[in-house]
């Protein structure tokens, strides 16, 4: 019995120190057995994706009117409203200031470039004026007998005017606004006014046939309408069986609504590095525009929202970011919520990079450095 206890302790000694050799090489000191390999080059880490598809790569300012039922382009940014109905009126603009970052604010935060072009987006107001500065500019008033509207620079709501209306039991004052000229009024096109008030009494205002009543307190007023094919008129009355005693207005403007986006359509061999499905982010630095006004033409731009999507039959579930004036240059990102691009296509457009001003107030904002990063590891 004892030859063959000491028969197997001598097989197992091998096996041990083989073990214990083992062990020692796997958690040898320095050993990259398991170290992070990079399953994409250094560049898809790195880079921005559409660094050579900066805002000066722009189709919007075209003014050819697409082929009925043409695909939008795309690798250049543009403009949605092109292709539906369109008449080669410009709704939007952008165009380079030919000034840099640092040249518009001294103060550049850490990862906007000082070189960064910068352009001016306008949502253009379809009112000429509207801000009743001058009022001679500023269209017609017509009210009817027991009414009255008048030019006021005493206390106005804002700048130096507005105007003042009153009405008695079943009158009533119209408004047709000077059009910046060459506006279309398609009756293809819904529009949406925004105009400042403060009254004593509740009222109603008309945008050609759309009545919306309004409360007695200071705010923006929003209607939206279908177009007739010419400039609307507004008409401003007391509510039934009561009077107007004093209603200031100020600052109408007016703009298109729907397809209102500035838009980069891209396939995957469309950026550089080429896109891979993953997590991304989009990125734009704005700026209010320091020649334009918060309180008269031109004015300076409310809000917008930024976001992105996926392009049937690709995925992507991303968040909104939405920009409000602010000081200073301000990055402005969308989140991803909680998914990532997955595409089998390669020729084809799979990832829309929206800049959206559905719901903005016509007026001026400075934009630079889109850009749009990848995170092969997640966010």
């Amino acid at each position: 019995m004892k030859k063959i206890q000491d028969q197997v302790k001598k097989n197992r000694a091998p096996l041990i120190l083989t073990a214990v050799f083992t062990a020692s090489v796997v958690f040898l000191p320095g050993c990259d057995l398991f170290a992070y390999k990079r399953p994409f080059p250094d560049a898809y880490y790195t880079s921005n994706f559409i660094e050579g598809i900066g805002f000066d790569v722009f189709e919007g300012d075209n003014t050819a009117i697409p082929a009925a039922a043409s695909d939008p382009v795309t690798g250049t940014w543009d403009f949605a409203y092109r292709y539906l109905d369109w008449n080669s009126f410009g709704f939007i603009s952008m165009t380079d200031t030919l000034l840099s970052a640092s040249s518009i604010d001294v103060s550049v935060p850490s990862g906007l470039a000082t070189t960064a072009p910068v352009f001016r987006l306008v949502v253009l107001n379809l009112i000429s004026d509207g801000d009743f500065e001058n009022v001679s500019t500023d269209g017609v008033w017509t009210p009817t007998a027991d009414a009255s509207s008048t030019h006021s620079t005493f206390s106005p709501l804002f700048g130096n005017g507005n105007m003042v209306l009153s009405a008695g039991l079943n009158s009533k004052i119209t408004y047709t606004p000077a059009p910046v000229i060459g506006t279309p009024f398609s009756v293809n096109f819904t529009y949406k006014t925004f105009f400042r008030y403060a009254s004593s009494d509740s009222f109603i205002a008309k945008a050609d046939t759309t009545d919306v009543s309004f409360n007695n307190f200071s705010k923006t007023a929003i209607v939206s309408f279908a177009g007739t094919g010419m400039m609307p008129v507004f008409t401003f009355q007391p509510q039934l069986l009561s009077s107007l005693a004093s209603l200031k207005l100020d600052n109408f403007r007016l703009t298109r609504s729907g397809l209102m986006t500035l838009r980069l359509l891209l396939s995957p061999s469309a950026t550089n590095p080429a896109l891979e499905s993953g997590v991304y982010s989009f990125s734009v630095w704005v700026h209010t525009d320091t020649s334009a006004y918060i309180d008269r033409s031109p004015f300076q731009l409310d809000t917008f929202t930024m976001t992105m999507r996926a392009v049937p039959p690709a995925s992507l579930s991303a968040a909104s970011d939405v920009y409000s004036a602010s000081s200073g240059w301000k990055k402005m990102t969308t989140t991803l919520a909680p998914g990532a691009l997955m595409f089998t296509a390669v020729n084809t457009p799979v990832l829309e990079l929206i800049i959206d001003f559905n719901n903005t107030q016509p007026g001026s904002v400075l934009i630079a450095q889109p850009e749009l990063r990848f995170f092969p590891d997640g966010l």
